[in-house]
């Protein structure tokens, strides 16, 4: 048992990877110098899936591995560090950089054949350098290339929730046909306060109404439904 609580004290204890704590601590030490990233406490053993999150002062980088996957999950979420519990606002897998900066790099992100020892510290050791190398302005505070990674991760997961459920936000459709906005919205109050912003998002990204118009419905400033949108978008 002692033994126990002092490999987990040290991050060695973890679901069925138990090893990828502590070697992700010790590849990330760099970004930790250069960005001031910190890892967070080390969570809950899982039997299929295990997790490393590192913070600072702008952003958060989640590393996961599920049992069974073939490569690492890696993304950085940008969040408001003024709200008293960290407000995520937009999150962007490390994949998407890539594909923009290193497109010859993503094969990187594959786990090796032996996902222990020295193996898994040279994979993680090269997921630090490419996120230093491809997302290093993110890191450093800088969100302009973020901002625009971000806008393909919405545009990619909005045609992904049509093609599977067939509207923008998920959920089953509920019309064969264009719907008037009273009919999308509910009315100008817009109907269950819940769901008030998928159904602005369906009515502009699925059925073409312009924000100007749900605005006009809704008897608000087109800024109102603009921030309406985004909000929205932060769960993609």
């Amino acid at each position: 048992m002692a033994d126990r609580r002092r490999r987990q004290a040290e991050g060695g204890v973890q679901g069925f990877l138990p090893d990828l704590h502590r070697q992700a601590v010790r590849a990330f030490a760099p970004l930790g110098a250069e960005f001031g990233l910190s890892p967070l406490p080390e969570s809950a053993p899982h039997p299929r899936e295990n997790s490393v999150s590192f913070r600072n002062a702008h952003v958060r980088v989640d590393l996961t591995v599920e049992a069974g996957g073939r490569s690492f999950g890696v993304a950085l979420a940008r969040y408001d560090p003024a709200s008293g519990e960290p407000r995520i606002l937009g999150t962007c897998p490390l994949a998407y950089f890539l594909r923009r900066r290193r497109p010859e790099a993503e094969r990187a992100l594959d786990l090796p054949g032996t996902p222990t020892g020295p193996g898994l510290a040279a994979a993680l050791g090269r997921i630090a350098g490419l996120l230093r190398d491809c997302a290093g302005d993110a890191l450093a505070g800088d969100f302009a290339a973020f901002a625009e990674v971000r806008a393909i991760v919405i545009a990619d997961r909005r045609a992904d929730l049509v093609r599977r459920f067939g509207t923008s936000t998920g959920e089953t459709p509920r019309f064969d046909r264009r719907p008037s906005l009273f009919e999308q919205l509910g009315g100008p109050e817009g109907g269950d306060a819940g769901l008030r912003a998928p159904r602005a998002y369906q009515a502009v990204h699925d059925y073409g109404y312009s924000p100007a118009e749900v605005a006009a419905f809704f008897g608000v400033s087109e800024a109102e439904v603009l921030a309406l949108l985004a909000e929205w978008e932060t769960t993609f």
